[in-house]
């Protein structure tokens, strides 16, 4: 009705998006030749609920695809699409999954020549190297095929102690539903893991239902599918590659964490299962293990701001940050602390510097954008809005460019709407 302003209410991604923990770990060069590694080895896995996998193995016409269990969990017609955008239909009677382990294999046929992965040893996987993780992200309703994404983003735990299912890896790279399946490659483009999983989780606010994600991103290490599968077809990838040593598979049992590292994974089963104080406790013995582990402050800063402690999120970003200031995305947390204390300015300071680290950060734009937009700075509210979109749309994000537009919608109608956010209580 004309004359009327309606309410609107839009989050601050970050909090209804995501918190992610990666920073620039490895040259543009080194990026860019795992990239093209990545693109050439990473399928589609064609379903009704589509997924991602690996080419592991060539015999013949035949070629193995290695993936997560859960993207190919009952007999159905799947499809392999691969780099050259060719569809085979994947034989289901191939399909071998690892017992207790969350992967599977299965084959399919083709003349032509594809690249194989090439393995790595995710034992020598440290916290703070740099990883990288490829996959198909589901489409939704503003883009409605799958496409192809490349992540960056470094470990944040490597334990030795792997959860249910053999998931031991923990990484910052951002990660979508679809993206199950796809490889978790090092700085040399070796196969280290297998993705699997991204936690995230609803948390009831007033009368909204907003999503978050902590950055607890899990794969299963490569070595546990060498010691358990039957017959692997990695041990002969390729017939100019050398022989691939099978190491020692860690028990996949969580019990008596002793390393930082072990916490941390716990930290995330804890926070899977909704116990967000499980998690915290865990996050703290991690930081009691490792003082200075940039990581698990980050990570308890994004559970304090949840339970709106505000301050104590800020004391926590304040210490990542200071462990590592070249780490964006507790500037990303603590703009959003600071913003729910009424600090704005600060915020857009720290949305800034997120950028400045790291220009494509689609959350830290879109942040900044609410911020200038409510602060009466409409033309730069738009133009981080408009960028964040176009940032979304390049990176596969069908659920954040939607939610992105809604928002330009509102800072472009003509009559000036106020875009609250979740954090300005």
């Amino acid at each position: 009705m004309k004359g009327i302003v309606s309410s609107v209410t839009i989050a601050l991604l970050g909090t209804a998006g995501v918190i992610l923990w990666q920073n620039p770990l490895a040259s543009a060069d080194d990026a860019a030749a795992v990239a093209q590694i990545a693109k050439g080895i990473t399928v589609l896995i064609d379903g009704v609920n589509p997924g991602s996998g690996i080419i592991v193995g060539r015999e013949g016409s035949t070629y193995t695809v290695l993936t997560a269990a859960h993207v190919i969990p009952v007999q159905d017609e799947y499809d392999i699409v691969t780099s050259d955008k060719q569809k085979y239909p994947l034989r289901y009677s191939t399909v071998q999954k690892v017992a207790g382990v969350d992967m599977a294999t299965a084959k399919f046929t083709s003349d032509k020549s594809y690249p194989v992965a090439s393995l790595g040893d995710a034992t020598k996987v440290t916290e703070g190297s740099p990883v990288y993780v490829a996959g198909f992200p589901k489409p939704g309703p503003a883009i409605t095929q799958p496409v192809y994404n490349f992540t960056i983003g470094r470990v944040t735990a490597n334990a030795s102690q792997p959860l249910a299912d053999g998931y031991g890896l923990v990484y910052s790279n951002s990660t979508l539903p679809g993206m199950s399946g796809g490889p978790v490659l090092d700085r040399q483009g070796k196969l280290v893991g297998v993705h699997g999983r991204a936690d995230g989780g609803q948390l009831e606010r007033q009368t909204e239902t907003v999503y978050v994600k902590t950055g607890f991103n899990l794969g299963i290490p490569i070595n546990t599918y060498l010691k358990m599968a039957p017959n692997p077809a990695v041990v002969a990838v390729a017939p100019t590659a050398a022989p691939v040593p099978r190491p020692v598979a860690p028990k996949p049992v969580a019990v008596h964490p002793s390393r930082a590292d072990d916490f941390y994974l716990l930290a995330s089963d804890r926070y899977r299962q909704g116990d967000l104080a499980g998690a915290m406790n865990q996050l703290s013995q991690a930081l009691r293990a490792n003082p200075n582990y940039a990581a698990a402050f980050a990570t308890r800063g994004v559970m304090r701001y949840i339970q709106r402690d505000q301050q104590g999120a800020i004391q926590d970003f304040d210490q990542a940050i200071r462990l590592d200031p070249n780490y964006a995305e507790p500037y990303v947390g603590r703009g959003l602390a600071r913003s729910a204390l009424g600090d704005r300015m600060g915020a857009i300071e720290d949305y800034t510097r997120a950028m400045e680290l790291r220009p494509t950060y689609a959350e830290a734009h879109y942040n900044r954008g609410v911020v200038f937009y409510n602060l009466g700075k409409v033309r730069e509210g738009i133009e981080d809005l408009r960028r964040a979109a176009d940032l979304y749309l390049q990176q596969g994000n069908p659920t954040e460019y939607q939610r992105t537009q809604e928002t330009l919608r509102v800072a472009t109608s003509n009559c000036r709407q106020q875009i609250r956010t979740l954090c300005d209580w």
